[in-house]
């Protein structure tokens, strides 16, 4: 483990404001108190900041039924995150006026060191939030013996009303569907504060997870025009997001690794290793995992690596290490259980996927494609490894269970698209071509759950694939034509990759391997940002 993860680097876990007032109107009013002191805190270079959600995280799965307070709590919680002192705080109502209070506590000794107290109107509550700011700026730096480095701006200026509706859009996009309304919400906030950047910043990184790329592009150039004015973070963000919507792998990776540079922590070289994984180096991404703490649980990431570098056996090994201390952890099921099928293991793989299945369905937008991942990827890496009769019968499992989604009165054109990705997976051509052909554009892009972006690109390619496999000579070749001629922004090599594998369905390996050559020219990314294909075609 290198130095950068000890304790001698300043950590701050901001914990969520509680709202003691009894009155639940105003909770929203504890979320924005975290925002502004969170994301002051983030601004300052020379510490790192633990989210609230992150710390949050951690601390209901170390001790859920113990107080903050217990010092045994504090020794695990500080041993999790890394973090020297702990951030929470509390708001109560007196008449009309809110009575904030942060407390910020020594970890090492599990004891209180600073107690800060501010106050403000409940009806506009901005300048005691930014009092207690000020005054929580000051005691970390103190403690810290940062010098001068707590002057951060981060929400000085911003209106309570829009604070308002940016709290909104965060409750929003974290509920089923509604990531739109989240949108709309946050536009509110900008409409209603122009100076309020962050909001832009946020506005930006939802539009890329989206797959909306024109108008994340659009914030992109608006904020370059006054990148040093942005703070630190936000500077990096947008380098980040810039790098993304231009495929630019030299420059996504920098920008991460001048991030990690400015203050070499775990959180940094995770973000680092990230990149390295999008812009499929995965030798590259396990160096920099080993410079992060084990406590930290990079056991996914380690586990796909090494799968990606051909490192099977060393892949599982991690996977079964992560399980152990997080064994519903749906990512680390999936990454052993691709790891035993890739070692041969297959009747253990398969055991692992039923288990998993046999388990309660979470209505979860993320777990449908955890789902996907784990019957049709698990299945896929048993044929890739040898393994031809249990991958056929894991094929078939996986048709029926997306079979029995699509009869339900409930199911959705995501069920659709998804039972179709299946019937492909298997083989099973003409019945993949029907479910596709009578799957229409319009409702697919207006799914929540699907990259909506180039949605049409997708269905096309598929399409095409088919009709090669199937013979039909001439629907095949109209739609290479469609796939060679296609001019549109931010295609990123993806016309090219259909193209590639309706090559490969031909036999043509010599153009198959052009075309997708060409198609990594042009951006194509490890991770499917921006349209969705079978990267199985290409194992």
């Amino acid at each position: 483990m290198c130095g950068s993860t000890e304790f001698d680097l300043p950590a701050v876990a901001v914990f969520p404001f509680e709202n003691l007032s009894g009155d639940a109107a105003l909770d929203r009013i504890g979320r924005i108190a975290t925002y502004v002191l969170s994301g002051a805190l983030e601004e300052i270079d020379s510490i790192r900041v633990v989210s609230a959600s992150a710390a949050q995280g951690i601390l209901a799965a170390v001790e859920p039924t113990e107080r903050l307070s217990g010092p045994a709590v504090m020794r695990e919680l500080r041993d999790h995150t890394l973090a020297a002192v702990v951030l929470e705080g509390s708001l109560v109502r007196r008449a009309d006026t809110l009575l904030f209070e942060a407390r910020l506590i020594d970890t090492e000794r599990a004891v209180l060191f600073e107690g800060l107290t501010a106050s403000g109107a409940v009806a506009d509550p901005m300048a005691g939030i930014h009092v207690l700011r000020q005054a929580v700026l000051v005691a970390v730096a103190t403690r810290f013996n940062l010098g001068e480095q707590y002057a951060p701006s981060y929400g000085q200026t911003v209106s309570y009303e829009a604070w308002e509706h940016l709290s909104y859009a965060r409750e929003l996009w974290g509920a089923d569907a509604s990531e739109r309304r989240a949108l709309e919400q946050l536009y509110r906030a900008i409409e209603t504060d122009s100076t309020f950047d962050a909001a832009r910043g946020l506005a930006m990184i939802w539009h890329v997870n989206l797959g909306e790329f024109g108008p994340a592009d659009s914030i992109a150039m608006e904020l370059s025009q006054r990148i040093e004015g942005l703070p630190p973070r936000q500077r990096w963000q947008l380098a980040v997001q810039r790098a993304v919507m231009r495929r630019d792998r030299d420059e996504l990776v920098k920008a991460f690794r001048d991030w990690k540079d400015r203050l070499p922590n775990d959180n940094r070289y995770q973000a680092l290793a990230g990149g390295l994984m999008v812009a499929n180096r995965p030798l590259e991404c396990l160096a920099v995992l080993d410079s992060i703490d084990p406590r930290r649980g990079s056991h996914v990431d380690k586990a796909y690596c090494h799968h990606a570098a051909g490192q099977y056996r060393r892949g599982l090994e991690q996977a079964q290490e992560g399980r152990q201390r997080s064994p519903e952890n749906v990512d680390l099921v999936i990454q052993e259980a691709t790891g035993l099928a890739a070692t041969g293991e297959s009747e253990a793989a398969m055991r692992l996927v039923a288990e998993t299945l046999s388990g309660p369905v979470v209505e979860d937008l993320r777990e449908h494609d955890l789902r996907f991942g784990l019957q049709v990827g698990v299945a896929l890496e048993l044929r890739a490894h040898g393994a031809p009769d249990a991958a056929a019968e894991a094929l078939d499992r996986a048709v029926a269970w997306y079979r029995e989604r699509t009869l339900r009165e409930t199911s959705t054109a995501a069920d659709r698209w998804r039972y179709a990705r299946t019937l492909y997976a298997a083989g099973r051509w003409a019945e993949a071509r029907a479910v596709f052909a009578n799957l229409s554009v319009e409702e697919l892009a207006a799914e929540p759950s699907l990259l909506a972006h180039n949605i049409d690109l997708s269905r096309l390619g598929y399409l095409g694939v088919l009709a090669t496999r199937l013979g039909d000579a001439t629907v095949a070749d109209s739609i290479d034509s469609q796939l060679a001629t296609m001019q549109r922004q931010w295609l990123w090599g993806h016309a090219s990759y259909w193209r590639a594998a309706m090559a490969a369905a031909e036999g043509d390996s010599i153009a198959a391997t052009e075309r997708l050559a060409k198609a990594i020219d042009l951006g194509l990314f490890a991770a499917q940002w921006g349209v969705e294909y079978p990267k199985w075609d290409f194992h």
